[in-house]
């Protein structure tokens, strides 16, 4: 467990990656909620 933390803690990239994934999603379910609501 703390050896796979280390190794994600190496590659700050994968996790900036994995964050902005997160964030388009989170935007994307967020705007397509909103339209739904809109209409």
């Amino acid at each position: 467990m703390d050896d796979h933390f280390r190794q994600r803690l190496r590659h700050p990239w994968s996790a900036a990656a994995r964050l902005r994934l997160v964030a388009g999603i989170l935007a994307g379910v967020l705007t397509g909620g909103f339209a739904a609501w809109a209409y």
